[in-house]
């Protein structure tokens, strides 16, 4: 089955994350991993490199950016079960 898509895989980096995006990007999805140093990147990028995958590292190491990313999102998620905004 080949898919075709964009796929975010939080913990790409290592474990279960890596393996789930490596078999994504196998499947045909182009996959953005969060990861949380250089050297996980790099090994993500020799991943994608070696096996000819669309997998692009994405560090998340910097605490203040994330703060200032995550407190821009101001409006409150909707309760379990709430119908979508269409």
């Amino acid at each position: 089955m080949e898919a075709d898509g964009v796929a975010l895989v939080t913990g790409a980096g290592r474990g279960l994350g890596r393996a789930l995006a490596r078999a994504l990007a196998r499947r045909g999805f182009e996959v953005v991993g969060t990861v949380r140093s250089d050297a996980d990147a790099e090994a993500l990028r020799a991943d994608a490199a070696r096996d000819g995958l669309r997998l692009r590292p994405l560090v998340l190491d910097d605490e203040e950016w994330l703060r200032r990313t995550l407190a821009s999102f101001s409006a409150p998620a909707p309760p379990p079960g709430a119908p979508r905004p269409r």
